[in-house]
């Protein structure tokens, strides 16, 4: 899937696939300045990302991962603008990830004015915004229950697949073209969003121990302790942040010595904005 690419980001979380266009028409969303300026430092400027596929060789390369199968279509519809545009961008829609493969459901947290932005792959008993049809949250008005009942519930089946594999045997062992590094300062990366309510806590320890992480230059996360019911995995999840900032700081600290071999950061990043807009795709 990624042979011939030489940055690659993975959007864990696509949503809307708001991040992705983020990266690759920086200029429509002027407002999200951090995250802007973090792509231009890791990847370069517009210009630069959207140069055209030159045969089978790109200098940027992206895949998204979204559970929710009502925004499949429009994924699909944003994914076919760009592969006109010679960009190379692929989500894989009704897929979510996790520390094992298998297949299950979706759970929305009920906002469908919000797409959904706050469902995923955890049931109600582990995280508190995860709706089904048996539970009903402390406070909740019976009428806003009873309204969630009535909504359709027609998410598919959702295929899970295991970040670390994919880490290990799409992202780190594709081919590199040569040629971008003769002519750019920036040295091949690996930049990796992950916002998954709640399922870091399963994804994050899998990458640790088995060597996925191994292949990730930036990890930018939004963390979400609060939203779980467990207090083990409450405690589980502010481990991890400290961790993964342990080892953050430690690359910092030991660059020069390390060279760009373990050249790791962590970006506590919990970037919203725009969240919630289709804007026009672009026309090549």
């Amino acid at each position: 899937m990624l042979d011939g690419c030489y940055h690659v980001y993975l959007d864990i979380g696509s949503n809307l696939g708001v991040q992705v266009r983020k990266l690759m028409e920086p200029s429509k969303y002027p407002d999200a300045n951090n995250t802007l300026r973090l792509f231009n430092f890791l990847f370069g400027d517009e210009t630069v990302l959207t140069q055209p596929m030159d045969g089978d060789d790109s200098y940027m390369c992206v895949v998204g991962f979204e559970p929710n199968s009502h925004l499949t279509q429009y994924l699909r519809e944003v994914e076919s603008s760009y592969h006109k545009c010679g960009w190379r961008v692929k989500f894989l829609t009704e897929t979510g990830v996790s520390d094992h493969y298998g297949t299950t459901q979706f759970y929305s947290d009920g906002e469908l004015n919000k797409y959904e932005w706050g469902g995923g792959i955890l049931p109600h008993k582990l995280i508190t915004v995860a709706k089904d049809n048996s539970t009903k949250e402390d406070g909740e008005s019976s009428w806003a229950y009873q309204t969630w009942l009535s909504m359709p519930k027609d998410h598919a089946q959702v295929d899970l697949v295991r970040l670390s594999d994919f880490l290990k045997f799409v992202v780190g062992s594709r081919r590199i073209p040569l040629k971008y590094k003769k002519s750019s300062h920036k040295p091949p990366r690996v930049a990796i969003k992950i916002d998954i309510e709640g399922s870091e806590v399963d994804v994050l320890p899998d990458l640790l121990f088995s060597g996925g992480l191994e292949f990730v230059n930036v990890l930018m996360i939004e963390w979400h302790s609060s939203l779980q019911l467990q207090e083990e995995r409450k405690n589980a999840t502010i481990l991890l942040k400290s961790i993964l900032g342990a080892m953050s700081n430690y690359s910092t600290v030991m660059e020069e010595e390390l060279g760009r071999k373990h050249a790791f950061r962590l970006v506590n990043l919990d970037d919203e904005t725009y969240g919630l807009t289709k804007y026009e795709l672009p026309q090549c």
